[in-house]
């Protein structure tokens, strides 16, 4: 049986078939730790040769290892991945829950999204915002995202697993969401919740429900 009380230390794995290759992870979504390490091995490299008495080619090295750095760096604010669009829609979608924004919410779901929880389900997105804004918000203070974790199972699907920290009675209890998301096309940034559902809450057992 699953523990209620302590956060479960593996979740269900995430789809992984349309995830970007590890070139594409170092270019786009971790931009800074590349262009850092390029930038530190340029310099370490310019400074052994400028001791081998080699200072021309320890220029070039540190000429081309900066450019370098810089380059992946504006390349990567240039681009967008899926994984980053549905980070920041997850993100999104749990601000609008927080705060009970409505406009923001109905632009985040699909018209035809379904919850299901242990307690209260709904199979449209005005049933969740009229969940959201009559329940939730009532019973807890504020919520936000510990973790987000993105797994892509195609060019237009994916999913997300997002770590929820909420307040309510002075209590700060946790919950992981698994949300299931869908875009028009592969040019649309503008991903919707299609489905959402507990796998653990604090304190709760089932939080899905049977």
């Amino acid at each position: 049986m699953q523990d209620t009380l302590f956060e479960p230390t593996s979740l269900p794995e995430l789809p992984t078939l349309a995830n970007p290759s590890m070139l594409e992870h170092l270019l786009f979504e971790s931009s800074i730790v590349t262009a850092g390490v390029l930038a530190v091995a340029a310099v370490l490299i310019a400074f052994l040769l400028v001791r081998a008495s080699k200072a021309k080619r320890g220029m070039l090295v540190l000429t081309l290892g900066l450019a370098g750095a810089v380059g992946v760096f504006a390349l990567s604010a240039l681009v967008e991945t899926p994984r980053e669009q549905l980070y920041a829609r997850a993100t999104a979608l749990v601000d609008a829950v927080s705060i009970g924004d409505e406009p923001a919410m109905r632009s985040l779901l699909d018209p035809g999204v379904r919850v299901r929880t242990r307690f209260g389900g709904a199979g449209s997105s005005d049933q969740v915002i009229q969940l959201v804004t009559s329940r939730a918000n009532a019973q807890i203070d504020e919520v936000h995202a510990d973790e987000i974790r993105v797994g892509l199972a195609g060019p237009r699907v994916a999913r997300t697993q997002i770590l929820v920290r909420g307040q309510a009675q002075g209590r700060l209890p946790k919950s992981w969401w698994v949300i299931d998301w869908a875009r028009p096309d592969t040019d649309s940034d503008q991903w919707v919740a299609t489905h959402i559902e507990p796998i653990w809450i604090q304190g709760m057992s089932d939080p899905a429900g049977p």
